[in-house]
């Protein structure tokens, strides 16, 4: 059993994804900042750091699109996407500003692309006049693998690879730590002593928590498909324009999205659910149609991705909570340390280092520095 020492704050994360990674990355920097060496921060996810969501979405930020409660959340969090370019490089991360334009596709034989005049080296033909519905003064993108491993390697976290069996909860409270089972990828059953646990798990984030013995609003995944296209030096070297696509083309498309990123040009559409009966992460795929469905459809688009290989074919659950907003806070009817941080639909990648370092200010404050943003989305 792993043990810490007197006095420890020992922090057991479950879901490595950005919230999670973030949490461990903030909780790290905060504890330098005050001169506190006591702080030990331990990742557990059953596939690995950025296996699921935030390392198959496309990473597009825009805080303006983001409206009500979570605006607050969007514009703190875009400012922390900046500086993590700044830390780790813009290159590392794949971090730089990008438009976002929209239209009808694909283009028909009559119609001519009607093209933004100061969009240089444009790639794409439209069916309709093409809209520009983002500057490159309101967003930016990041390669969302990239960024969650450097904060992850920043974090200095360990990272187990497995998931959690049962947390065995003092009787009293009488300061005892909490005892955390996990079974590990090798089979082998280990456990740990925290003194906070933070679940981080996205659409599995509830059955977590089910399995921890607390209860926490019902977590459902919304399945969307995506590939991932690149030229044969493995990148991208069309503009960073974002299509978000009225799609009236094959039927076997839907929601059409198209990221030209430097790592290549992601493609995304067909989502599905949401749903509560989620595959185990590690399960999650798609499928070679729906891959050359995807191709096809960006090529009618992009007719110079036409040269562009298949790099990536995946899936991903967007997490969504019954409550129809994010849920981070302390988890309701438990007197131990047990924290959550989910529910952040297609917008985790944009609002994920916020929430996590929200988290990280709950374990080590008892409240997230700005707590009037963050009461909608208490746990209750």
């Amino acid at each position: 059993m792993s043990q810490p020492s007197e006095g420890n704050v020992r922090v057991v994360i479950v879901g490595a994804g950005v919230v999670g990674t973030s949490a461990a990355y903030f909780l790290s920097s905060l504890a330098k900042r005050r001169n506190v060496n006591n702080v030990q921060v331990t990742l557990v996810d059953r596939v690995g750091v950025a296996a699921a969501a935030s390392g198959r979405a496309g990473g597009f930020l825009c805080p303006s699109w983001i409206r009500g409660d979570v605006h607050p959340v969007a514009v703190e969090s875009f400012e922390l996407h900046k500086q993590f370019a700044k830390e780790f490089g813009e290159s590392t991360i794949g971090f730089r500003r990008a438009r976002a334009c929209s239209g009808v596709a694909p283009q028909t034989r009559r119609t001519a692309t009607s093209a933004l005049s100061n969009v240089e080296k444009q790639w794409y033909s439209c069916r309709s006049s093409v809209r520009e519905i983002a500057t490159l003064h309101d967003a930016a993108q990041v390669v969302p693998e990239r960024l969650v491993n450097e904060i992850a390697k920043a974090s200095g976290a360990d990272v187990i690879i497995g998931k959690p069996t049962r947390l065995d909860k003092p009787d009293k409270d009488d300061g005892k730590p909490m005892v955390m089972d996990i079974e590990t990828a090798a089979g082998t059953c280990i456990q740990i002593e925290c003194t906070h646990v933070i679940i981080s798990a996205g659409p599995w984030s509830s059955d977590v928590a089910s399995t921890l013995g607390v209860s926490i609003s019902a977590c459902y995944g919304e399945l969307c498909h995506s590939i991932l296209l690149h030229d044969d030096v493995g990148a991208n070297a069309l503009d960073p324009t974002c299509l978000f696509l009225d799609w009236r083309g094959r039927e076997d498309v839907s929601d059409l999205e198209l990221y030209s990123r430097v790592d290549g040009m992601y493609v995304s559409g067909n989502c599905e659910g949401p749903t509560k009966d989620i595959l185990p992460p590690e399960a999650v795929s798609s499928s070679p149609q729906i891959a050359s469905a995807l191709k096809d459809a960006a090529t009618s688009v992009g007719p110079s991705l036409g040269g562009y290989k298949l790099a990536r074919s995946t899936a991903c659950y967007l997490p969504i909570c019954e409550t129809g907003t994010l849920l981070v806070g302390a988890v309701p009817n438990t007197r131990e340390k047990i924290y959550v941080g989910t529910g952040l639909t297609c917008w985790g990648i944009m609002n994920g280092p916020a929430v996590g370092r929200a988290l990280a200010f709950y374990v080590l404050n008892g409240s997230p520095e700005k707590p009037e943003i963050w009461k909608p989305f208490l746990p209750i």
